[in-house]
């Protein structure tokens, strides 16, 4: 029981950090508005995450433990096209709906915040950036570049080089709309998103489809 109880009160914690680290950033959040929200003492947030009011510590640390348990969390089933793109017979619907389903994912407003915090922060936790990139943006570019190496095998692209088809397919739908969300919050619509998603789409096979 007791171990359940501290569970729960950690998860509280680490919800708590995630609330106030993206909303004020490390710099301007204090432990106390990070216990008043998680319905706990300073020092438990202490007894959780190390330091103590004398040593400090506990903030940075708990930041760290926040982008991993953010990171890690992986409640969303995966989407049922990642598995049927490679066969698909019209790579052009799929890719445009697999486009726009990658480009709303990203674009949901807490993922935005959390990569301005990771990336405000990357200088002072390059392995927690670095941690992030490969469970976010680099595994969906692996996964882009296995898809269009068994395209190409198949003759329906021509990608002889599928991480670098990746790439490109992956920026051409993001960076306009991810770009103007870092700077400007709500910038893009529904609407639009799904404008941006069926043009890198048809750019992309302008330049690979066989």
């Amino acid at each position: 029981m007791g171990e359940r109880r501290s569970d729960a009160k950690r998860r509280r914690i680490l919800d708590a950090a995630f609330e106030h680290f993206l909303a004020r950033g490390v710099a301007a959040t204090s432990l106390e508005q990070v216990a008043e929200t998680a319905g706990v003492s300073r020092q438990t947030i202490y007894a959780h995450f190390g330091g103590d009011s004398t040593t400090g510590g506990a903030k940075d640390t708990l930041f760290v433990a926040m982008v991993e348990d953010q990171v890690g969390r992986d409640d969303d089933e995966p989407h049922p096209l990642v598995a049927t793109i490679p066969w698909t017979d019209d790579l052009e619907r799929d890719l445009a709906t697999y486009a726009h389903h990658h480009l709303t994912l990203v674009m949901t407003p807490e993922l935005i915040r959390l990569r301005r915090t990771i990336l405000g922060e990357a200088e002072r936790f390059p392995l927690l950036a670095a941690t992030w990139f490969d469970q976010g943006p680099r595994r969906s570019i692996e996964m882009f570049a296995d898809w269009f190496e068994t395209l190409d095998d198949r003759g329906v692209l021509r990608a002889p080089e599928p991480m670098l088809a990746a790439e490109t397919f992956n920026w051409l739908v993001l960076s306009t709309p991810l770009n103007e969300a870092m700077s400007l919050p709500d910038a893009t619509t529904s609407r639009d998103l799904t404008r941006y998603a069926d043009e890198a789409v048809r750019v992309f096979l302008a330049a690979y489809r066989s």
